[in-house]
């Protein structure tokens, strides 16, 4: 995506951030760029890349609710990632009690 067409995107995503229906279909279409409609490959990375920087951007001013409803979401995330590293489905003692301490502090 270009620059004018990332800073079109971020403007339409500030709307978005701003409560603004009104640019969920305009934000599709900036970023749906092969008309599939299906965010796949660049397109899919470029979503998430764009939409959680607005989120970090906006997040002292994010409702509270808002800011409750992603951390849930997130903490199981981050707990399976740092206590199962790589991903196997099991927490060996070791990983456990070499990591757990790292999440609370």
């Amino acid at each position: 995506m270009g620059g004018a067409e990332s800073k079109a995107l971020h403007e339409t995503l500030e709307k978005l951030s701003a409560g603004d229906q009104s640019a969920v279909e305009p934000a599709w279409e900036l970023l749906n760029k092969d008309k599939n409609d299906v965010l796949d490959g660049d397109e899919h990375k470029k979503c998430i890349d764009s939409v959680s920087n607005e989120i970090l951007e906006n997040w002292p001013t994010l409702d509270p609710s808002v800011k409750n409803k992603i951390l849930k979401a997130m903490v199981a995330g981050y707990v399976q990632k740092t206590l199962d590293p790589d991903d196997d489905g099991k927490i060996s003692a070791e990983e456990f009690k070499s990591r757990v301490m790292s999440m609370f502090k």
